[in-house]
């Protein structure tokens, strides 16, 4: 038995490629097979979709990726993972199959939440690169609140988060970056990135920042900083900060010329992190003769998080898209 099944949402998703888009009407739409359009699926870029509503009034966008929920919000961003238990033990040491117990009940959460020590509180929070398709969101048996032609994004920009600097994310095939978008004569030792729901951080031998968590670490690689655009784009040498147990800033070298703008990009990389992520189930799939999907399963991640730490049993219940 499943927890409480509460919302359905469709996205209409066109499937691209080169043998299957007509040309005018001289050619017939060729279309895939479930089987590709799973696979194609599962390589999909990260996607941002906007909250209409359909969501917590606190939620400005929503990304995801196998096994992890990011929610923006003016403030941060709550990081929702989750994964599969192998088994659960009774009192007397037996082992419970897991396919004859309730789902929810074989599901870890984990939320981390990253806010902006010092930042702006109300920044402007803007979606990059509109994508051309949209979502739909039903959520009860009411109309009214029901969310249509939702749009989706390739990115979105946090504008002024610091003076004179900007934040943008934006997904890395199924990754999620960050960079901050540094004016000349900013200051970036305002940045102060500050985590929720963790262990410790620190910088290693190779000059990655570390995360501890319950589950294990998280890597941020070594911080990748350049100014100038194209032939003129030089490297400039960085390191992270500790500016506490929990936060973290940034440093450049001697050759940061601070009268023209910067880019500091670091990568998170999580994918064995979230091994195993569970967030979605896909049940079937419909391709109409245009090519467009309709994907028919269930959720845990439908819901915006609360930060706290570790979490045993999952609480978050599930939802029918």
């Amino acid at each position: 038995m499943l927890g409480r099944i509460s919302a359905t949402f469709f996205c209409g998703l066109l499937i691209f490629s080169s043998a299957g888009f007509p040309q005018g009407n001289k050619e017939p739409v060729i279309l895939p097979s479930d089987e590709i359009f799973v696979d194609n699926l599962a390589i999909t870029p990260l996607i941002f979709t906007e909250n209409k509503g359909q969501w917590d009034s606190r939620v400005l966008f929503r990304a995801r990726a196998r096994g992890g929920t990011m929610w923006f919000t003016p403030g941060g961003v709550n990081y929702q993972f989750v994964r599969e238990v192998a088994g659960i033990i009774k009192e007397d040491g037996a082992n419970i199959n897991t396919e004859q117990i309730d789902q929810e009940q074989n599901i870890e959460c984990l939320m981390i939440r990253a806010s902006f020590d010092g930042a702006n509180p109300i920044p402007v929070v803007s979606g990059d690169n509109l994508l051309n398709y949209k979502c739909h969101y039903f959520l009860d048996n009411n109309p009214g609140n029901w969310q249509t032609d939702v749009r989706n994004f390739e990115g979105l920009i946090y504008q002024d988060i610091y003076p004179g600097i900007d934040l943008k994310y934006y997904g890395k095939g199924r990754q999620i970056e960050y960079d901050f978008l540094v004016s000349p004569e900013a200051d970036i030792s305002q940045i102060r990135i500050h985590y929720e729901g963790i262990k410790a951080l620190y910088v290693n031998a190779a000059g990655e920042l570390e995360v501890e968590t319950d589950w294990g670490k998280v890597t941020e690689l070594k911080p990748v900083v350049y100014q100038g655009e194209g032939t003129t784009r030089k490297k400039i040498s960085a390191q992270y900060r500790i500016v506490s147990p929990n936060t973290f800033g940034f440093e450049l070298g001697d050759d940061y010329d601070p009268a023209r703008p910067a880019v500091i990009d670091p990568v998170i990389v999580y994918s064995t992190y979230l091994g195993g992520g569970v967030d979605d189930y896909v049940g079937d799939i419909v391709i109409d003769d245009s090519g467009y999907a309709t994907l028919v399963g269930y959720t845990y991640s439908s819901d915006f998080p609360t930060v706290n730490g570790y979490d045993n049993d999952f609480n978050g219940w599930c939802d029918i898209f």
